[in-house]
């Protein structure tokens, strides 16, 4: 079984608050790892990719960058 991980991106000055939910393990680590790695890293890829999916669909899905 694997784990779903429920996470909240805080709001920055561009971007609202992000609440997504039901994340596989393997995305929450990307999210994560682009969090501590920045903007301008091509791991913050995860990060842009959970903003346009969740602020476009509201439903669970992959986020594969």
């Amino acid at each position: 079984m694997s784990k779903t991980w429920n996470l909240t991106l805080t709001a920055t000055d561009t971007d609202p608050e992000t609440k997504v939910e039901g994340v596989s393990q393997h995305d929450a680590i990307g999210i994560l790892r682009g969090l501590m790695h920045g903007p301008h890293s091509a791991e913050y890829a995860y990060v842009e990719a959970v903003r346009r999916t969740v602020g476009t669909d509201h439903h669970e899905a992959s986020l594969a960058a």
